[in-house]
């Protein structure tokens, strides 16, 4: 009889890639504040020693794994897939960053814009997981045995992740008083982000409900797509001045696009 234990892949997120690029984007948060920012030059040659370690520290990172037989490729680090849904939402992007640039829009109100559509993407991946038809035996058989349980628990572990770290961030927003000046423009920003990921939703849901997926997959990977967005918007704030949003919307809107294509790739 063979009493082997299996060996359960729980965060099939957490690869090789995805720590290369979340080290990387760091790195150019700190290259770029060093730039941009107006804080003291000792304040900013901490900036740049930081994001000069963090890309030696990627770099040695991708030669050590690069001599081993799973090797990383640049091309599955960035690479990504292009469609009509990432064109939606590069358009998008590029819309709330006129309106912010013309409309003068302070950080904590664009911190807000996105904080809303993080939340518009996580409502529709708990759609998703409601309506998993394939999921892995593993994630099955650790969630209660069936595919209704596993289900149900990957949801309500998504749902109270969600709220605990969403309201966290929103605190925050409210806390350095966001202005909400010319509401119509917000709600067009806002509403914009709402259709794209609807489109994106109605394209990629039976793609994404009926291939065999990991339950973990579907619980974590919201948060790995909409964290680097809001990590430059919060460097962007914390980091440098008015003069600096502009550069840290464009790098929102790269990484934005990116996490996109890298989510729906496969």
């Amino acid at each position: 009889m063979n009493n082997k234990k299996k060996t359960v892949e729980i965060n099939p997120l957490i690869k090789k890639e995805v720590i290369v690029y979340m080290v990387t984007l760091f790195a150019f948060c700190f290259l770029l504040a060093t730039f941009i920012s107006d804080s003291t030059l000792i304040i900013r040659g901490v900036y740049l020693v930081a994001g000069i370690s963090l890309l030696i520290i990627a770099g040695l990172f991708l030669k050590k794994h690069q001599t081993t037989n799973k090797q990383i490729k640049l091309k599955e680090v960035f690479g990504f897939k292009w469609d009509s849904s990432a064109s939606f939402l590069l358009a998008t992007n590029i819309i709330t960053i006129i309106l912010a640039v013309i409309q003068k829009w302070n950080f904590p109100l664009l911190f807000f814009i996105y904080w809303c559509q993080a939340v518009i993407i996580s409502l529709f991946n708990l759609i998703k997981i409601l309506n998993l038809k394939n999921i892995k035996k593993e994630d099955i058989t650790l969630n209660g045995g069936t595919l209704k349980k596993a289900r149900n628990n990957g949801a309500i572990f998504f749902l109270t992740l969600s709220v605990i770290l969403y309201g966290v961030y929103l605190q925050f927003i409210l806390n350095n008083h966001p202005e909400f000046t010319a509401i119509v423009l917000i709600i067009l920003a806002i509403g914009l982000f709402f259709l794209n990921h609807l489109f994106s939703f109605i394209k990629n849901f039976k793609h994404d409900t009926e291939k065999e997926q990991s339950l973990s997959r579907f619980v974590l990977l919201p948060f790995v797509r909409t964290l680097p967005m809001h990590l430059i918007i919060l460097f962007g704030f914390l980091l440098v001045d008015s003069k600096g949003m502009l550069l840290f919307l464009v790098l929102k809107t790269l990484v934005d696009v990116m996490m996109h294509g890298w989510e729906h790739k496969n």
